[in-house]
């Protein structure tokens, strides 16, 4: 385990590699001028399921572009928005209407916002 730069408890491997990722990320985007997004996969406990991991990391990737600025996120770690992005764009459009019905402005720019993706 790698020791945080202000001292306290070692961050875990897979913490220190989601930290090094974002500074890399920084990095291409400023070096580039180009907006990236990343996404891990589900652990493939076999070569048999690398593809499934794979496909995982990309709607990961996609999720994390639209609802994170493009910050690394693990699938698993995936909630509400993996929801809303696997439904069709008609049904997202009814829940989103039916949940924003009596929503001020910060809410109908967020709709807009999910409705667009």
């Amino acid at each position: 385990m790698t020791e945080p730069a202000g001292g306290g408890e070692p961050l875990s491997p897979v913490k220190q590699a989601l930290l090094e990722l974002r500074s890399l990320k920084s990095r291409l985007e400023a070096s580039w001028n180009v907006r990236i997004a990343s996404g891990i996969g589900t652990i493939a406990s076999d070569f048999t399921r690398i593809r499934q991991s794979y496909i995982a990391a990309v709607k990961a990737a996609s999720i994390a572009h639209i609802y994170f600025d493009g910050v690394c996120r693990r699938y698993e770690s995936l909630g509400i928005e993996l929801v809303v992005e696997e439904l069709p764009r008609t049904v997202r459009m009814e829940l989103l209407s039916r949940v924003f019905r009596n929503g001020g402005l910060t809410d109908i720019e967020e709709w807009v916002r999910l409705l667009d993706s």
